[in-house]
């Protein structure tokens, strides 16, 4: 978890305040891991202190070109999706169906980032195990 950094990962994990709190941050690290990816958040995240202005994606953060960009929990706001834009694959988790990252996405789900990312993860495992 986090060894790999925003700017030289091949795949994001980022997250937002649709998290609710840095407490729900492990699930995000975990994703993360799995994959392979770095972890990065969204402005409101960083400026609330649950993670370092280093992970902060965005216009003012910092721009990822990576060939998947998960977006758990972020509505998509212009300077989010300006900093994304390089992305090959962008996919979004979000309760919303009307967040604007739904429009940049090329793959969205419209659900709950705590139902469906658990059960991400644990796919992601199984698929990992056998095509060990």
């Amino acid at each position: 978890m986090g060894q790999v950094t925003i700017a030289d990962a091949d795949t994001v994990i980022s997250g937002g305040r649709g998290l609710k709190g840095p407490e729900n941050w492990g699930m995000i690290e975990e994703l993360a891991d799995v994959l392979g990816a770095a972890t990065a958040c969204s402005k409101p995240v960083s400026d609330m202190g649950w993670r370092p202005h280093s992970e902060h994606v965005g216009q003012t953060g910092k721009p990822v070109a990576s060939n998947l960009y998960i977006a758990i929990g972020i509505s998509g706001a212009i300077q989010h999706l300006a900093g994304v834009s390089s992305s090959k694959t962008k996919v979004v988790i979000n309760t919303d169906p009307e967040a604007p990252f739904f429009k940049a996405a090329d793959y969205g789900i419209v659900g709950d980032a705590f139902e469906v990312v658990p059960k991400l993860i644990e796919k992601l495992k199984e698929f990992k195990a056998q095509n060990a």
